[in-house]
């Protein structure tokens, strides 16, 4: 298979770099990603000055532009047929409403309307500065989802039904090792929270991600819960 691999973190992100290596052991990749981060752009696309395309090595690319803006690109001017776009391993998770604002899920959604089957890949902290990230955990349980993936025929690299997956892996106790549980759920449509809190002529959005409503069964919930979620878009 060959692989077009993306993100919205930036090119240089450890999380596309574990999931450039998983792809690899399924066939050829080429990595085409933002030149800075960009995280919730959502699905902002650069029409109007250029962008520039660089080599940063083997395989690898940066695009002074947007997660979309890189899919677009790689997959109509490398002179290259891609059966599958990955995006990730996102920097937090991209649970419920997020898929609207996510500059991860809008690469694979990109992907997507121009007929190509993609996977977004999220990891989720109840505490982002509570300590490092575990990129080697994260990195196997991507890689056990997503061999699951492609064994339960989900419609992966079928360019004649492409299908758009939108994965969220769960933060338990550090010390847990094993493959949580993965389970196949609706996107959770519930509102973030919406709290600002005032200074003089200032306003700062307060809202704690963790306090968001969430409906029983689908993706918030599986995941706040400690399993790998998995929803089709």
């Amino acid at each position: 298979m060959n692989f077009l691999v993306t993100n919205d973190d930036g090119w240089d992100a450890v999380g596309i770099e574990r999931l450039a290596e998983i792809a690899a052991k399924f066939g050829t990749v080429t990595v085409i990603a933002p030149a800075k981060p960009q995280s919730g752009i959502s699905h902002q696309l650069t029409l109007d000055r250029a962008m520039d395309f660089v080599a940063r090595k083997t395989g690898w690319h940066s695009l002074d532009g947007t997660p979309a803006d890189c899919v677009r690109y790689g997959l109509h001017h490398l002179n290259q047929t891609f059966d599958l776009v990955l995006s990730g391993i996102n920097h937090g998770a991209n649970l419920g409403v997020d898929v609207f604002t996510s500059g991860t899920v809008a690469a694979a959604r990109e992907a997507n309307f121009h007929g190509v089957s993609a996977v977004a890949f999220s990891q989720y902290r109840s505490n982002m500065a509570a300590s490092e990230f575990n990129w080697d955990r994260s990195a196997d349980w991507s890689a056990s989802t997503f061999e699951q993936l492609l064994k339960s025929g989900s419609g992966l690299g079928r360019m004649s039904d492409p299908t758009l997956i939108n994965v969220n892996l769960p933060d338990p106790a550090s010390e847990i090792s094993a493959v949580p549980e993965m389970v196949e759920c609706q996107t959770d449509l519930s509102p973030l929270p919406i709290e600002y809190r005032k200074t003089e002529s200032q306003v700062h959005f307060s809202g704690r991600y963790q306090d968001r409503p969430r409906a029983v069964g689908q993706d918030i919930d599986i995941c706040f819960g400690g399993r790998i979620s998995i929803s089709h878009l």
